[in-house]
């Protein structure tokens, strides 16, 4: 089955209102009331299994801590990486990257199907632009919200699943493994259970530095009209805002862990969000070093083709100057995303050493060459 799945935000355009049976009223609302118990069960089934899964990985991780004196390596490190690639023996693997398709010459390959967690405000809307030049859109899945339950069987069948969505939707890829009379026949399951019996699934995550992150976010609910939350942002100002939205708190660690902005956040909250980046996360991008993201991204996915000029600008900020009070307060509510945004800076620079950083830094200084030539012609 071939397909493409896009669900975006748009503007609400009034319809012809039709004279409508009472009794069908009913029956549509018993049936919605219906579906909504029905998603909010798989929801908790969904999060009660992450729990579960939690704690056996990190009681995995106690025993190898005790075994080996150490935590094992990063998800997003490969287990057996090729040596650092050396520019002046590999010099035509710079300029032609058909090689990084292969996964027998490029250990970083990640197996489908890729499960990419779209944190907002952290340039997602350019790196839509370089999805879409490099998956296959016959099989890509977009949302700017995490999946629905009926659309769980969509996202099955997809091998590339990009939007703002939650940790999480390998539960629905098992639960589809383990049922032999499944009715889903075109899926694509390329990955192997771990030696270190981490969640074996393709995550990869951008992150933002998390003050620049809710300060960027507000300034674009202001902006854009259509989006559900902009009247109640235009009524607040900058601070009651960060105090009462819930989409200001630890937005990043939410998505790790797998709960939404209305959950209640869990005694080990910290703990969980850094499990999941530091064990299950399996590419890790940072927003402040975007150019250096895609290239590491293209050993990670790929992708032939990262060139694209950035996307989705907010203007109304330049209204509002972040003060020293603005900053910790936003800190202080987030506190949270900055433990996760300081792991995932660490990680970000293992990924540039396991690619190699020499031959890392030639291939930037190549794409940022190229990307200056483009710019020139604007």
């Amino acid at each position: 089955m071939n397909h493409i799945y896009f669900i975006s935000r748009g503007l609400n355009v009034p319809k012809k209102v039709e004279p409508t049976d009472p009794i069908s009223i009913r029956e549509k609302f018993k049936k919605s009331r219906h579906a909504q118990r029905e998603n909010r069960l798989i929801e908790k089934q969904v999060k009660e299994a992450l729990y579960e899964e939690y704690k056996y990985e990190s009681s995995v991780i106690q025993g190898f801590l005790l075994s080996n004196g150490k935590e094992p390596e990063y998800a997003s490190i490969p287990t057996k990486p090729h040596e650092a690639l050396s520019i002046l023996s590999n010099r035509s693997q710079i300029y032609n990257s058909e090689w990084k398709l292969d996964a027998n010459l490029n250990p970083h390959l990640l197996p489908k199907p890729i499960i990419f967690i779209h944190n907002p405000k952290t340039a997602g809307t350019t790196l839509k632009k370089i999805l879409l030049k490099n998956v296959d859109i016959s099989r890509y899945f977009h949302k700017d919200a995490h999946p629905t339950p009926s659309e769980i069987p969509v996202v099955l069948e997809s091998t590339f699943i990009f939007g703002h969505m939650k940790f999480g939707l390998h539960y629905h890829f098992e639960q589809y493994y383990k049922n032999p009379n499944a009715s889903i026949t075109v899926l694509t399951r390329e990955v192997q259970d771990r030696d270190d019996k981490m969640t074996p699934y393709s995550y990869l995550a951008v992150f933002r530095e998390p003050v620049e992150r809710v300060y960027s976010h507000y300034f674009f609910l202001k902006e854009h009209i259509d989006h559900p939350l902009h009247s109640q942002t235009m009524r607040l100002p900058f601070q009651k805002w960060v105090e009462r939205s819930p989409i200001a708190h630890n937005e990043m660690c939410r998505r790790l862990v797998g709960i939404t902005r209305e959950d209640s956040t869990p005694d080990d909250f910290q703990q969980q969000c850094l499990h999941r980046l530091k064990h299950d996360i399996k590419f890790v991008g940072l927003t402040e070093r975007f150019n250096e993201t895609l290239v590491l991204m293209s050993h990670y996915l790929g992708f032939q083709d990262i060139h694209s000029t950035s996307e989705n600008i907010g203007h109304v900020k330049n209204e509002y100057i972040l003060t020293d009070e603005d900053r910790e307060f936003i800190a202080n509510y987030n506190s949270a995303d900055v433990a996760l945004y300081n792991e995932a800076k660490l990680i970000f620079e293992k990924q540039i050493d396991s690619v190699g950083r020499e031959f890392f830094e030639k291939e930037l200084q190549i794409y940022n060459e190229y990307q200056e030539s483009i710019s020139s012609f604007k």
